[in-house]
């Protein structure tokens, strides 16, 4: 019984050393689970998986390129016979299309493309706003050769605008430009009057339909083929 007592104690003690290593390597799985960085999906990138998907399932479509308002805005199903995709990523810039952020196009053979774009870029203080803007309307017409702008609504001072009055000259200097390359094919912003953001920024109701219906015109403008002369 001696003997065996040594032999015993030593089986007892690997037993408790099994277990013990065995949960610390449980605890540190569970640690290692906690800490792992958690990887968010990044908004635009899920908003130009989204448009891809779109894209696949129609045929000679209207996209509608722009921000936040474009995203926000309910457009018809379809304008003249063709199908509308909404394009609009919260927050893009005329950059935010010309670098790999037309890549949802590829295969595509829109009828038209509209760009209504310039918040951006006008509240992030961008000094290359024309030149983007060319570079960005020889990309589309590679794709599509039927292309129309609408213009930048007026900014109000509010949450998001500290300044109206500067970023307001900034917007019209955009409008003027969109205005001298675009020609016909670009169509103004309605006036809307006084309080009608909710933030300085982005359209209180009314304000948004009378926006909206503008918007829609304007694309009905560019896409339908006008009557023929008799």
């Amino acid at each position: 019984m001696k003997r065996a007592l040594p032999w015993l104690i030593s089986a007892i003690l690997l037993v408790a050393f099994g277990a013990s290593f065995s949960e610390l390597q449980r605890i540190r799985k569970r640690f290692s689970e906690a800490t792992r960085p958690v990887h968010y999906h990044v908004h635009a990138d899920v908003r130009r998986a989204i448009i891809a998907q779109q894209l696949t399932r129609v045929e000679s479509p209207i996209v509608v390129l722009g921000d936040s308002l474009i995203e926000a805005a309910t457009f018809p199903s379809a304008i003249c016979g063709h199908p509308v995709v909404n394009a609009g990523i919260g927050g893009a810039q005329l950059l935010d299309f010309r670098f790999s952020g037309l890549e949802f196009l590829d295969g595509t053979r829109p009828a038209l493309v509209v760009v209504a774009l310039g918040m951006n870029d006008a509240l992030g203080g961008s000094d290359t706003f024309e030149s983007d803007l060319i570079q960005l309307l020889k990309q589309i017409r590679q794709i599509s050769p039927n292309v129309a702008a609408f213009g930048i609504s007026e900014a109000e001072t509010g949450p998001l605008v500290e300044n109206s009055a500067a970023l307001n000259n900034t917007i019209a200097m955009e409008n003027r430009t969109y205005a001298e390359i675009m020609g016909p094919a670009f169509t103004p912003s309605p006036s809307l009057g006084s309080q009608h953001t909710l933030d300085g920024v982005h359209l209180a109701p009314a304000a948004y339909q009378k926006w909206a219906n503008s918007l829609f015109a304007a694309i009905e403008a560019a896409a339908c083929p006008s009557p023929a002369i008799r």
